[in-house]
């Protein structure tokens, strides 16, 4: 069987486990012995490639079993993920992922950073049943940011060592006092993935953004796929140390301006 026969029939049967997830056999204990701890079926890159596919799958899934997805789809451990967005331990996340339910003492920072984190609403780590599509970016204010001037934003890009490995947000001031830019940044040794979490509305924001980067960095201009079929976040490439590849995630698409 050819390597793209074999993921076909993997992204098959996954959206078909994902669909059964709850009814008969397919109990969430069964699915999570059977598919979610068989690593091909939560890293198989064609899933991730088509975002209806990607929606549907998830949206069937149960809370607790669609949070463990996510986090399994990072390819990180619990440790590896509250080190990468800043905590010193990893138990609040351990917590939170591996819980069927939605705890009010839960921290909207961390619900916040968790979605930000795996591109999808809030509300999909928090309620058992998707029944809202719509993109958001409200959580962003739950983080606690001071807005930045794309000044100060540049010089904290400039200033990261090459040894550095985090995912960090960011609220960038618009030049209208009514727009802002809601940033994903994501930094490996000194390189960034910078991605604009925003929709359509704020064109002249993202080109002052595009034009900064560009005249500081090597850039790649794309946008990487979300969990909202109708939403491509808007990201940006840049290399600052060519010394060390900078892993481009498999829903990253490159356009040319």
């Amino acid at each position: 069987m050819s390597s793209l026969t074999e993921e076909s029939s993997y992204l098959n049967r996954m959206l078909e486990a994902g669909k059964n997830v709850g009814r008969g056999k397919m109990t969430d204990k069964y699915y999570q012995e059977n598919f979610l701890n068989k690593g091909q079926f939560v890293c198989n890159p064609l899933l991730r490639l088509s975002a209806d596919d990607y929606h549907r799958f998830l949206a069937r899934l149960s809370l607790k079993i669609r949070r463990e997805f996510l986090l399994k789809s990072t390819g990180m451990t619990y440790r590896e993920v509250a080190k990468i967005i800043g905590y010193a331990s990893h138990t609040p996340i351990q917590k939170f992922m591996g819980s069927g339910s939605f705890n009010t003492k839960i921290s909207q920072k961390l619900i916040a950073q968790l979605a930000i984190l795996f591109r999808v609403p809030p509300e999909w780590l928090m309620e058992e049943r998707i029944t809202d599509n719509e993109w958001v970016t409200y959580h962003f204010h739950h983080l606690g940011l001071e807005k930045k001037k794309l000044i100060s934003f540049l010089e904290i890009l400039n200033n990261v060592k090459d040894t550095e490995v985090w995912i960090r947000n960011f609220i960038l001031k618009g030049v209208n006092p009514d727009n802002s830019l809601f940033l994903r940044v994501e930094c490996r040794n000194g390189n960034f993935l910078v991605e604009i979490f925003n929709q359509l509305g704020v064109i002249r924001e993202y080109n002052e953004l595009l034009a900064a980067l560009n005249s500081k960095f090597d850039c790649v201009f794309g946008d990487v796929l979300t969990a909202i079929p109708s939403q491509r976040n808007a990201a940006i490439i840049c290399i600052a140390n060519h010394q060390i590849d900078f892993n481009t995630p498999i829903d990253f698409r490159k356009l040319d301006f």
